[in-house]
C-alpha cells in the first residue's frame, strides 16, 4: 500500500501482555508486506496525544487498534485531514467494525488495512466532540462512572457489572428535564432518565430498536426513555438486556440531521461511545456527512 501507517495500539486492550500484542501486531502487517510504526498508548491521554501526532505526521494511513473508544479517539484526530482511518477491532463490542464490515479478527482486520479502499463514512457530533456510535446522557454515563468504580474495586467480572447497574438505576436521582427541538420541526419536553442518540446503523439493529429508518438516510436517531419512576425504568432496562425494544411504547423517537437539547443544569456527563465526558448545556447534535475516510472491504463479500 502507498504511504506510511502508523498504528496507535490502547495497551488496556491487550491486557497485560501489551506490550507482546503490540510485537504481534507488527509481525502481522509485515507479513503483509505492510512496515508499520507501531505505538503503545498508556492512557487516554497518552492515546489522544499520539493520535494527534500522528494526524499531523507524515503517515497516510493511522490505524486505531482497540475498542471503540480508542477508534473515536483516532477518529477525532484525523477529521479534516486527508489521513485514512483503519481499524483494528479488538475491544468489547467494535459497533464501529461491525456497521462496517470490518473483519474482526486481527489477520483480517490487518488485511483490510493493507488491501481495503477508502470510504466516506458519517459521523456525529455534540458540541464540537465526535461520536462513531452513539451519544447518552441521564443514566447511562452514571452506570459507566459507576461500572468504572466497582471494577477497580472488585475487578472486570460480569457480576461486578450487573451489581453497577442496579446502583446506578436505585441509588440518587436518575431523572433529567429535557427539552429537545430538531431542525426538521419535532421537539419533546420530557422528564427522563436517559436520552440516547445513535447513529451507528448496526448497534441499532442488534438492540432491535426503532428508528432504523433515521439512520439509514443518514440522520440520527433520538431515544428519549418515558418510563414514569423506577419500575418502569427497571422494566426497560430488562428488555434492553434481552433486546425486545421493537415496538417499545416507552421510547419516543425522533429523527434527526441536527436537535439541540436544553436543560436547567450548566454542565452534564455525556457518554460518547463507552467514554464519559462533561459538556456545557445546551447541548448541539449533528451529523457530518463523509467526514471521514475509513478503510473498508472492497464488497461485502470480502
Amino acid at each position: 500500500m502507498q504511504g506510511g501507517v502508523t498504528v496507535i495500539v490502547n495497551a488496556a486492550s491487550g491486557g497485560s501482555r501489551a506490550e507482546e500484542f503490540r510485537r504481534l501486531i507488527a509481525r502481522e502487517f509485515s507479513s503483509q508486506g505492510v512496515e508499520a510504526e507501531v505505538l503503545l498508548a498508556k492512557g487516554g491521554a497518552r492515546l489522544a496525544a499520539l493520535a494527534r501526532r500522528a494526524g499531523e505526521g507524515e503517515s497516510r494511513t493511522v490505524v486505531a487498534a482497540g475498542g471503540d473508544g480508542t477508534v473515536n479517539a483516532v477518529a477525532s484526530a484525523l477529521l479534516g485531514t486527508d489521513k485514512r482511518l483503519g481499524v483494528l477491532p479488538v475491544g468489547t463490542f467494535n459497533y464501529f467494525a461491525k456497521n462496517l464490515g470490518i473483519p474482526l479478527d486481527l489477520a483480517g482486520a490487518v488485511g483490510n488495512v493493507a488491501r481495503g479502499h477508502a470510504a466516506d463514512v458519517d459521523v456525529c457530533e455534540v458540541n464540537g466532540r465526535i461520536f462513531i456510535n452513539n451519544s447518552s446522557l441521564g443514566l447511562y454515563p452514571s452506570l459507566i462512572r459507576q461500572r468504572e468504580q466497582e471494577y477497580r474495586r472488585w475487578g472486570r467480572r460480569q457480576l461486578v457489572a450487573y451489581a453497577a447497574v442496579l446502583r446506578a438505576l436505585f441509588g440518587g436521582n436518575p431523572f433529567l428535564s429535557v427539552r429537545i427541538t430538531t431542525a426538521e420541526g419535532g421537539e419533546l419536553a420530557e422528564r427522563t432518565p436517559l436520552v440516547f442518540v445513535g447513529g451507528n446503523r448496526y448497534q441499532i439493529e442488534e438492540f432491535d430498536l426503532p428508528g432504523r429508518r433515521c439512520v439509514k438516510r443518514g440522520e440520527m436517531a433520538i431515544y428519549v426513555a418515558r418510563t414514569g419512576g423506577r419500575a418502569g425504568l427497571l422494566r426497560l432496562a430488562l428488555q434492553a438486556l434481552l433486546r425486545r425494544l421493537r415496538g417499545e411504547r416507552r421510547l419516543e423517537v425522533l429523527c434527526a440531521g441536527e436537535a439541540l437539547v436544553e436543560t436547567r443544569r450548566r454542565r452534564l456527563p455525556l457518554a460518547l461511545d463507552g467514554e464519559v465526558v462533561v459538556l456545557e448545556t445546551p447541548l448541539l447534535f449533528r451529523t457530518r456527512p463523509a467526514a471521514l475516510k475509513v478503510l473498508v472491504p472492497e464488497s461485502p463479500e470480502d
